[in-house]
């Protein structure tokens, strides 16, 4: 399984001048947004491909709280992200509203089985709307374990999910 996902950083500088002084403020905005999987067959074939569509942008934080975690297991593809409980009813082929670090948080785990259908859901006991996974600080262990770092700017927690 080949996974993407759309990516980019957005440069902002100002600058002024204040008692003959030159200053120049830069400002980063940090956009993920959509996952695209594809599987392939071993003949090199395309079997099926699926698209998460999500939203999030954040500003001068890296992107700490954005992008995802994939986990793989028995012939489906886990995605886990965090996103805005806004769009837990969206429709399938409807535009995502961004999600923004220290707005209302919903902990999304995305699914997709072996034929490239794609069901999300909030993952229980850790989307309550304050606390953020950080992706990049979150690991997954052989079996069936993921160990998510999760923080609401002021403290932080780790959760455990176990796939069944």
């Amino acid at each position: 399984v080949l996974i993407a996902e759309q990516y980019y950083v957005i440069e902002n500088a100002s600058t002024s001048v204040s008692n003959g002084k030159t200053y120049t403020e830069i400002h980063y905005s940090y956009y993920y947004n959509d996952v695209m999987a594809l599987n392939f067959n071993g003949s090199g074939g395309l079997d099926w491909k699926a698209k998460i569509a999500k939203r999030q942008r954040s500003e001068d934080d890296g992107g700490l709280y954005s992008s995802y975690l994939p986990y793989y297991k028995d012939n489906k593809l886990y995605i886990i992200y965090n996103d805005t409980p806004k769009n837990q009813m969206m429709k399938p082929g409807g535009a995502p509203e961004y999600f923004i670090p220290g707005k209302d948080c919903q902990v999304v785990m995305a699914v997709i089985d072996e034929k490239g259908n794609v069901s999300r859901e909030s993952i229980p006991g850790i989307s309550d709307g304050k606390f953020m996974i950080c992706p990049s600080s979150s690991k997954v262990y052989p079996g069936a374990e993921i160990m998510l770092y999760l923080s609401d700017f002021k403290s932080y927690k780790f959760a455990r999910v176990n796939i069944k």
